[in-house]
């Protein structure tokens, strides 16, 4: 998907476990561009020494989140951050993905959808394995009878 004639520039809020297998499909992925990063552990910088000059590095969350140079953001934090940094993305403006889980409880969820719907953005939760080849083509095999019918 492209924003007029450019990639949509994308964020990343935490560059851990799952954070870091987004920093690098945003750079292979056609119409998305890795624009900033943002972590709060002292020594992230060394874990990405091949990252373009071009990616902005932030240590706050926040500040990922009000750069007016990306489009959508990305939240692979502690999940206890999440609501709170989908809230945020959601008010500036940014198209926003989070991992799992998307809240700790049922208010979070509900003021979540409140967020969404007031800013008319796309709002996606981290599902990778939704999306992926492989698990398509054996959900199509299932739905045509071949694998049989599963319990879990």
């Amino acid at each position: 998907m492209y924003l007029m004639d450019r990639p949509l520039r994308f964020g990343v809020a935490g560059a851990g476990y799952f954070g870091k297998n987004y920093i690098r499909i945003l750079q292979d992925m056609p119409g998305a561009k890795l624009a900033a990063l943002a972590d709060s552990s002292p020594d992230f910088e060394k874990k990405f020494p091949t990252l373009p000059p071009t990616v902005k590095r932030f240590t706050d969350a926040d500040a990922l989140i009000s750069d007016p140079d990306t489009d959508c953001i990305v939240i692979a934090t502690p999940a206890i951050s999440h609501s709170a940094l989908i809230a945020a993305a959601l008010r500036a403006g940014k198209h926003t993905l989070v991992e799992k889980p998307m809240a700790m409880n049922m208010r979070e969820a509900e003021e979540i959808l409140g967020a969404v719907e007031k800013s008319g953005r796309t709002f996606m939760v981290g599902h990778q394995y939704l999306y992926h080849d492989h698990v398509r083509h054996l959900k199509s095999e299932i739905e045509k009878g071949v694998v049989g019918r599963p319990r879990y």
